[in-house]
């Protein structure tokens, strides 16, 4: 907002049309303000935002909070009711979660990479190293993903493998339990608590983002 109305004065100032757009999932607007014929922006009060840019979501997030956003939307694409917000990129929700973690971390990832515009003042994000330095140790954690939950420190940031793993085998389970219809994210359900917790934390890995201890 404050963006929009700085941009709306300079306007004003100098006598210069404006075209202000903006979307909301699949909702859009625009508008044209021209000093002396139409209201300005500042004409009318505009209420604070209820949450964030969908485009900070999806390709430049800076604050945990913004990856465990991402990362709720995420549950709800997997086993949830769909949103109209466009925060996730586009997947195949049939996809196993071996599959899935590739995806995420890995390959979109590297397309946002590749969008060398996005990183001139910030530091472009980093993938998961599945091939690299972490290949051998997560080979377990692509094929059994067995850790023991209650074993789990709540108060300490888990390892970025345990996460991987954790992320899998709640993948699996919520999957099993959506077949019977769509779930809803409870923080006192453990296994959407976990997936949220670990899918926001990789992401947050990937962006040098703190991550979050469970507690």
């Amino acid at each position: 907002i404050e963006a929009r109305r700085h941009v709306n004065r300079i306007c004003i100032a100098s006598e210069r049309p404006l075209v202000d757009g903006g979307t909301t999932g699949y909702l859009g607007q625009v508008v044209t303000i021209i000093k002396g014929k139409t209201a300005c922006y500042d004409c009318t009060p505009k209420p604070p935002p209820k949450g964030f840019a969908v485009c900070t979501i999806r390709s430049t997030p800076d604050k945990p909070i913004h990856c465990i956003v991402w990362a709720k939307h995420l549950f709800n694409l997997f086993f949830g009711n769909k949103d109209d917000e466009n925060a996730v990129t586009e997947i195949d929700i049939s996809m196993t979660a071996e599959d899935v973690v590739r995806k995420l971390f890995v390959d979109d990832i590297n397309k946002l990479i590749g969008m060398e515009d996005l990183w001139k003042s910030r530091k472009p994000p980093s993938i998961l190293d599945l091939d690299g330095a972490l290949k051998d140790t997560l080979t377990d954690a692509l094929t059994d993903a067995k850790p023991v939950r209650g074993s789990l420190p709540d108060r300490e940031v888990w390892p970025v493998v345990v996460q991987v793993q954790l992320l899998i085998r709640r993948h699996r389970e919520l999957a099993e339990r959506a077949k019977a219809g769509p779930l809803s994210w409870d923080k006192d359900d453990d296994a959407a608590m976990d997936f949220v917790l670990c899918a926001s934390n990789l992401r947050s890995n990937a962006f040098a983002i703190d991550m979050q201890h469970s507690f």
